[in-house]
């Protein structure tokens, strides 16, 4: 707040319930996202605290909801395991139950179908000397996308391309 410029107006309440529920409008928005929002603008406190409850109470703002798209959108958008979306949802600030509770939703077999596609796709792009080399590449990829380990080998032991190529000597 002690750096920003004198010249910057400071939004009433009512100005940021506007702005913030036309954008909870378009979009689901995290709380602490909103928050952050807020003192960036050099609001006090007290307001944004009650901004929020207001937001909260009108149902622009709601953390099940929000764990929920989130959740959905990395797994059908960015094709995120499970470990990298936990950690997605920490930084937003939701709570330990929360996050599980919204993981916990997750359709095993479509997570799975999606790791194993995954895996066949990035099969081609790897590079290394040998089939061994080239599966410990793709073991790094999935694991960077936040796919548990055992489901990584899982998929890599069923993927008839990495499979036919393990003899394979690559240049």
């Amino acid at each position: 707040c002690d750096k920003m410029p004198k010249n910057v107006k400071i939004p009433t309440v009512t100005e940021a319930k506007r702005k913030l529920a036309a954008r909870c409008a378009v979009s689901e928005q995290a709380p602490d996202d909103l928050v952050r929002k807020m003192r960036t603008w050099g609001m006090a406190a007290a307001d944004v605290a009650a901004v929020m409850a207001d937001l909260v109470d009108n149902g622009f703002v709601n953390e099940e909801r929000y764990a929920r798209a989130y959740v959905n959108d990395k797994l059908q958008y960015a094709r995120w395991g499970r470990l990298k979306i936990a950690q997605g949802l920490r930084q937003k600030g939701l709570a330990a139950p929360l996050v599980q509770e919204a993981l916990a939703e997750i359709d095993e077999a479509a997570y799975r179908d999606n790791l194993c596609a995954l895996l066949e796709k990035q099969w081609p792009a790897v590079r290394g000397r040998n089939a061994y080399e080239r599966r410990a590449k793709l073991v790094r990829f999935a694991a960077g996308r936040g796919f548990e380990q055992h489901l990584i080998f899982d998929c890599l032991d069923t993927l008839p391309c990495v499979s036919a190529d393990d003899d394979d000597e690559l240049d």
